[in-house]
């Protein structure tokens, strides 16, 4: 087999695993399914990722390098914060319209309890804490407020994903066409919802901020 061939059987290990994960979830997938899928041997799975758990490893650290490049690339731009948060959630939308199963899948492993993902996240989320705090500061925000942290984040990224899990239900209800004109709109919405309620959580009176310290 030569380096081609090689390289193309590991990406289509890859390939193969993203879809079934993303469709029945990590557990529910077995590497024979992945390999057959994928047309290569099972020891071609040990080979290059160590087994099932390797494939999530690599797709965990794709998502990871990815995402953190995005935000990253958002907040060095010098812009005010509210431009600059609405920057960041574009970035992020059309991030997940064009690597949905890629989303999906580690949005369901980050609750999982596998020890080879758990640095994984440890490192991402601090990372992302790193960047966060200075947009938090031109938000209005107490960057070390890990609550606040801990709550936007998540709904963040489930606003965004929730749309893309139910295009096709949506699609069936409403006769829905997701063209650019839709996605231009969508991406104003879901701008103006965050960062309204950026805005929003700025101005929590400091006795209310007391209630959950």
């Amino acid at each position: 087999m030569t380096q081609e061939e090689k390289l193309q059987a590991r990406e289509r290990i890859l390939k193969a695993a993203l879809q079934l994960f993303a469709r029945k979830g990590f557990f529910a997938v077995g590497v024979r399914e992945i390999a057959a899928q994928a047309q290569v041997n099972i020891s071609m799975i040990s080979y290059y990722f160590k087994g099932k758990t390797g494939i999530l490893v690599t797709i965990m650290a794709a998502f990871m390098d990815q995402t953190y490049g995005i935000l990253e690339n958002a907040i060095a731009r010098d812009l005010p914060a509210d431009p600059k948060l609405r920057r960041v959630i574009e970035d992020l939308i059309d991030f997940v319209q064009d690597n949905f199963e890629l989303t999906e899948v580690v949005f369901q492993a980050m609750p999982l309890d596998i020890p080879e993902i758990a640095q994984q996240k440890s490192e991402h989320v601090n990372h992302i804490i790193s960047l966060y705090n200075d947009l938090a500061v031109g938000l209005g925000l107490e960057p070390n407020d890990i609550e606040l942290f801990t709550s936007i984040g998540p709904a963040m990224i489930s606003i965004i994903l929730t749309h893309f899990r139910f295009k096709n239900i949506q699609r069936q209800i409403f006769g829905l066409e997701f063209n650019s004109e839709f996605y231009v709109r969508y991406k104003q919405i879901i701008t103006t919802l965050i960062l309204d309620g950026m805005h929003g959580l700025a101005r929590i009176p400091d006795e209310i901020k007391e209630l959950h310290s």
